[in-house]
């Protein structure tokens, strides 16, 4: 997944289509179903949310609940919130919340983007 032309394979409406991982905003799992996120499309995905997170990590993808998987390269910008927790405000707008078990992750990730 290290390579920038990766696709995922999704649905949306009964239609097929390859959704490319540059313009994913992150990836959700609701009651068993993981949805992909984009701009301005939800798509649905085969795959399970830990199978599309092992996929994605090289993408530069993180963990920030136990639901969802975030595109670092989507975040605008981080507020935070009461009870140690974190609002990721993506690039269209959309707002993540981050659980404190996954603080470490997303810090860690900003961090090294940082001093590369």
């Amino acid at each position: 997944m290290r390579s920038v032309d990766q696709t995922v394979l999704c649905r949306k409406e009964n239609e097929v289509y390859t959704v490319s991982v540059l313009d994913i905003f992150y990836v959700e799992s609701i009651d068993k179903k993981t949805f992909v996120y984009c701009e301005n499309d939800i798509f649905q995905c085969n795959l399970r949310l830990y199978e599309l997170e092992t996929l994605l990590i090289y993408a530069g993808f993180v963990r920030v609940s136990k639901s969802i998987v975030l595109n670092i390269e989507k975040l605008k910008g981080i507020k935070t919130l009461v009870n140690s927790r974190l609002e990721a405000i993506l690039s269209n707008g959309e707002r993540v919340y981050v659980t404190r078990k996954y603080l470490k992750g997303i810090r860690e990730e900003l961090l090294r983007r940082n001093c590369q």
